[in-house]
């Protein structure tokens, strides 16, 4: 049995080298076929089909090294790209994880802030609104006792309408993107209330509350 020996293998920095010494090789023996080397007796006796030949075997050897040097650019630029096209997706994916992760960190404390702000305001107009309703019997006449009722009722569902739109209109927020109308509903008919001074104190101060949160939410 023979010993079997192990081809070493070329590094692929030296693979350029190695095909650049190759292809030098392969000129200066073109070359010297061609007859630019000296001059020996066998080169006088060389017909021109030989010649021919010749010069054909060597511009098939330049075609091939042209290119081998083309695909290899190609190759090179591909990889470049390739390269370049992951960092800048890699740079994307984090950049809207980081811009997502504070929105919405944002928007939780700044949406749980308002709602307390709101829940204490409707705190205290409920408890309002709920010791009129056990005043009621102060009323001696039936009829009057039967309106003052029926306005309280009135407040009451005036105040929870608003909350529920006000809460609607700001986790609305979130719908709404650059670039793009904020989507409006359909205008409701207006509703004709009662003039009330409390009521309209706690409204305003709703109102107030609401835009407060919505500009620091732009900002």
């Amino acid at each position: 049995m023979t010993d079997s020996t192990n081809t070493p293998m070329i590094p692929i920095d030296a693979l350029r080298a190695e095909a650049d010494r190759r292809t030098e090789l392969a000129e200066r023996q073109i070359s010297s076929a061609l007859g630019h080397g000296p001059v020996t007796p066998l080169s006088l006796f060389r017909t021109a089909g030989q010649r021919k030949l010749i010069q054909k075997a060597a511009s098939k050897e330049l075609e091939m090294g042209f290119e081998y040097r083309q695909e290899a650019i190609a190759m090179a630029l591909e990889l470049r790209l390739q390269s370049f096209r992951e960092t800048c997706n890699q740079v994307l994916v984090n950049g809207k994880t980081r811009l997502r992760e504070q929105r919405l960190q944002y928007f939780t404390e700044t949406y749980a802030q308002v709602e307390r702000r709101l829940n204490n305001l409707t705190e205290e107009f409920l408890e309002e609104v709920d010791h009129r309703f056990q005043r009621l019997d102060r009323f001696a006449n039936p009829i009057v006792r039967e309106k003052e009722e029926a306005r309280l009722q009135k407040r009451l569902n005036n105040f929870i309408d608003t909350f529920e739109k006000l809460m609607a209109s700001f986790a609305g927020i979130l719908n709404e993107e650059i670039g793009q109308p904020p989507v409006e509903s359909a205008p409701e008919p207006p509703v004709a209330l009662e003039t009330d001074p409390e009521t309209d104190d706690l409204l305003a101060n709703i109102l107030k509350t609401h835009e407060t949160a919505t500009s620091d939410h732009s900002l």
